[in-house]
């Protein structure tokens, strides 16, 4: 999968762009200062979704993204535009596919990404190791841990089949401090995203994630079996 970062702050992109790379190893994510910049990269590139800041100036969002749609349209080309703003009362559902508020949270871009169907372009592509973060005097727990979190992602998958929002979201929940507690990044994300996402209710997004969560937690449980070895 190919993204494009598109915001006029230095540090904001910065910062986006590296959230995206420790969260999709093996993606490619580039960056582009302005408008122009990202017309003329996408023309070259055509990425797979572009995350856009609303307020630029050299040209605004809106603009950016009907050109960007022309381009996509000429090329035959599909592209998902995530929209980034600070800005209250924004529609721009007229041109871009999502929307996303600032202050941003790594969870809320997940859940972007598996909304415009993009994050099962990366299915089981996780990061080197799920459970390098977790502090040494608590590795002996990891076991218990990881079953833990197997018995919850089992009854998240129960409760969606259910369509029960509200049990999906105590597991995501409930994930979500296991996670916090033993450090284990992509698993803390996931869950993040999975609670949030119950709050739009749909399945093909939540399926995603769901299926997202469900890696990143079975790669902790190999990574467990051959430290034991």
């Amino acid at each position: 999968m190919r993204l494009l970062v598109v915001d006029d702050v230095a540090v904001n992109r910065t910062l986006l762009a590296m959230w995206l790379e420790r969260m999709l190893p093996g993606c490619t994510i580039e960056m582009a200062a302005g408008g122009k910049e990202a017309l003329a990269l996408y023309k070259e590139k055509q990425f797979d979704g572009v995350l856009l800041d609303y307020r630029m100036p050299d040209m605004d969002g809106r603009e950016v993204a009907i050109a960007l749609r022309q381009i996509a349209t000429g090329m035959g080309h599909t592209l998902a535009i995530i929209m980034l703003t600070a800005d209250t009362g924004v529609d721009v559902r007229d041109i871009a596919d999502k929307l996303v508020e600032k202050p941003l949270h790594i969870g809320d871009i997940m859940t972007a990404l598996a909304t415009v169907g993009l994050l099962r372009l990366v299915q089981g592509q996780l990061n080197t190791s799920q459970t390098a973060g977790v502090p040494e005097e608590l590795r002996g727990l990891l076991p218990k841990v990881v079953e833990t979190l197997q018995g919850q992602v089992h009854r998240a998958c129960v409760a969606l089949s259910a369509q029960d929002w509200n049990a999906l979201r105590f597991e995501a929940h409930g994930m979500r401090g296991v996670a916090a507690n033993f450090n284990l990044a992509s698993v803390l994300v996931a869950a993040e995203s999975l609670e949030a996402a119950t709050e739009e209710r749909d399945p093909g997004c939540i399926g995603q994630i769901v299926e997202w969560l469900t890696a990143a937690i079975t790669r902790c449980a190999a990574e467990c079996t051959c430290s034991q070895e």
